[in-house]
């Protein structure tokens, strides 16, 4: 299963190309804790910095209804956006990568 199975194919974009062996700087690494589905579509996820620990909490939208899209994930690299910055807006796992074109 890949990343976009999950997710609005018209909100999210597969990108091509893009690995976490040439994991990008706008990227970082998170362990994943908790998952709560704010409503259908619209995800919160508790993580935690992979090198530092430091814990926050962030949104994710453009889900497919009652799926979480990072369910058995346990580490994924994560981009932020958003007037906050709290907005998920790019995910990177192995060879996978999908964009939030919003």
């Amino acid at each position: 299963m890949e990343l976009i199975d999950n997710l609005d194919a018209e909100k999210w974009t597969k990108v091509e190309g893009m690995n976490s062996a040439n994991f990008p700087a706008e990227y970082k690494k998170y362990h994943v804790m908790s998952h709560k589905m704010v409503e259908a579509g619209h995800w919160s996820f508790g993580v935690a910095d992979f090198n530092t620990g430091q814990q926050r909490q962030v949104e994710m939208f453009g889900c497919q209804p009652k799926y979480d899209p990072l369910k058995g994930v346990g580490n994924i690299g994560m981009k932020f956006g958003g007037p906050d910055e709290h907005q998920v807006v790019g995910l990177l796992a192995y060879d996978d990568c999908v964009e939030w074109k919003g």
